[in-house]
């Protein structure tokens, strides 16, 4: 038995990933998705000549022609249009400011090492695999000096879930310390 799992007991570092397995399917509920099923089906649509429906269409199609990238707010609703260098040079400053570029093949090294932590830990079938999705920005309107100087937060979907594990891990720890 590893360690970790010996120590903290892989019941605590699981409760933090979903359960994969469903209940089991219940006879009383069979013939109401059958109706369910068959109502949705039976759907049949008209078309209707809404005024505001029409313009919100227009604007929406003036949206999708665009060249610009709108941009979200951190803190707010508000979206703006930024011209796509603006965009790129905004996210590119915003990177590189925490971050350094890796031009090697580091990727499959932390993938590998991830998978056999989390086969280490018993984790294998709970974690899902690492996403590889873009970095985006957000920007931060609130601040004094927006328009002039805009500030950005870096928004990075692709973090692995082995970060969870080892919250529960340092925060035992801390937890410990404090004692």
């Amino acid at each position: 038995s590893s360690g970790i799992n010996a120590e903290y007991g892989n019941n605590e570092i699981e409760r933090i990933f979903k359960s994969k397995v469903t209940p089991p399917q219940s006879d009383l509920l069979k013939l109401f998705e059958r109706d369910m099923y068959n109502l949705i089906g039976n759907i049949e649509f008209r078309r209707v000549q809404d005024p505001k429906l029409m313009k919100i269409g227009e604007e929406a199609k003036k949206i999708r022609e665009r060249d610009d990238v709108i941009l979200n707010a951190d803190k707010t609703s508000n979206r703006y249009c930024v011209s796509t260098t603006d965009y790129k040079r905004l996210l590119h400053d915003n990177l590189t400011q925490d971050y350094r570029l890796d031009r090697s093949n580091n990727l499959a090294k932390i993938k590998k090492e991830t998978r056999l932590h989390a086969e280490r830990l018993k984790l294998g079938k709970k974690m899902e695999r690492h996403s590889e999705s873009n970095v985006f920005i957000t920007v931060k309107d609130h601040k004094a000096d927006f328009p002039n100087q805009p500030k950005c937060r870096v928004i990075n979907p692709a973090s692995n879930e082995l970060g969870k594990v080892s919250k529960v891990i340092l925060d035992r720890i801390t937890g410990k310390c404090r004692e």
